[in-house]
């Protein structure tokens, strides 16, 4: 019970660090693009360095907390110290600071060309879903 929690802790923490990667996480791009092209890139900049910020912050306390860690141990593996089981919090950190920096350019330009990536996404699956459907009636015999 205690190695599926921690395991289930890992996972989600390397899951939301893909999910920064590939910028799916909540953010509210259709008020950044509703915006004029000044103040959108203005408010996109700052929220990209919010984020970085609060990557940096929680990175850095969750290294000082390995410290206090090390001198504790899981019950059921006594051999695993819990500042190997809590260093996902830094090593993820580090790996979203990564991941914010590498997408930051194209949050950039889409906000300063009012691009909304989440809509560009929903208006092609209904395209592709629409010809789909339009394919399939017209093998029916359909019109």
């Amino acid at each position: 019970d205690e190695i599926a929690s921690v395991l289930l802790a890992w996972l989600t923490y390397f899951g939301a660090t893909y999910a920064v990667l590939m910028r799916q996480h909540m953010g509210f791009a259709g008020l950044v693009t509703a915006l004029p092209r000044g103040p959108s890139i203005a408010l996109a900049l700052f929220s990209e360095l919010l984020v970085l910020a609060y990557f940096a912050i929680t990175g850095w306390f969750g290294y000082k907390v390995l410290a206090v860690a090390a001198y504790d141990s899981l019950l059921s593996l006594q051999w695993l110290t819990l500042d190997i089981v809590q260093s996902v919090i830094p090593i993820t950190a580090v790996l979203m600071i990564i991941g914010t920096l590498l997408t930051m350019p194209r949050a950039i330009r889409d906000a300063s060309e009012g691009v909304d990536r989440e809509h560009v996404e929903i208006d092609q699956a209904i395209a592709e879903a629409e010809a789909g459907a339009k394919d399939h009636s017209s093998k029916d015999g359909r019109s």
